[in-house]
């Protein structure tokens, strides 16, 4: 028999575990050393981000959106302003009196047949009138206190445009204030008026506008 046959003879009771390892100092078995816990897997940094340039792009538009818009305006507006102010015409200057020439004068051909054309106390025939032959004879007058008088003297009529009544007025208003004459009679409303003045040498002077039939107009003047 060989001895392996030997040893699977023996009971199992004759081996026995072996005895722990005792302290030589204590003579104790020391504890066993727990298992260290498991480290915790850390993740590997990653590496940040770039930002969108693209969302960057869009952010700054939309807060520059408004004052952008602000800018627009203001310069349209600048530019409005401009171009309304080199538009605007210039008032011409006015002519001095030096250089005004009247237009309402008589030509010389008008002055040669003008019947007042002798006369330094009377101002010429207005010239826009197509004035008919002068008449003589007594014509009723008011003297500066009113009264009537009945003077010799002469009288013209004519027809006349009534868009130029207003001027006809206007050039006998004008040569009698600058001659000093005082008005004596006023009548009527435009464009059918009526004036009367008179000078210090009893000189009268009577002009005006009159409606005929079939609504034409016809221009008077009436002197001593």
């Amino acid at each position: 028999m060989s001895d392996t046959d030997d040893v699977l003879s023996q009971p199992f009771s004759n081996f026995a575990a072996p005895e722990a390892a005792t302290s030589p100092v204590s003579g104790t078995v020391p504890p066993s050393t727990p298992p260290s816990p498991e480290q915790p897997v850390v993740p590997p940094p990653q590496a940040p981000s770039s930002p969108d340039p693209l969302g960057t792009t869009n952010e700054l538009m939309t807060k520059m959106r408004i004052p952008l818009f602000l800018f627009c305006m203001f310069i349209a507006f600048a530019i409005a302003a401009i171009v309304f102010f080199m538009t605007q015409k210039k008032p011409a200057p006015e002519p001095s009196a030096e250089n005004v020439v009247p237009t309402s004068q008589p030509t010389e051909a008008t002055t040669s047949a003008n019947p007042q054309s002798n006369s330094a106390d009377l101002p010429p025939l207005y010239p826009g009138v197509e004035w008919e032959a002068t008449k003589s004879g007594e014509i009723p007058f008011r003297d500066k206190s009113n009264n009537l008088l009945k003077l010799v003297g002469s009288s013209t009529e004519g027809k006349i445009r009534v868009d130029t009544s207003k001027a006809f007025v206007e050039y006998y208003n004008s040569w009698f204030g600058s001659k000093q004459w005082k008005q004596l009679e006023y009548a009527g409303e435009p464009p059918t008026e009526i004036y009367e003045y008179g000078n210090s040498s009893d000189k009268y002077f009577r002009f005006g506008i009159q409606q005929k039939d079939g609504g034409t107009y016809k221009a008077f003047v009436e002197y001593n």
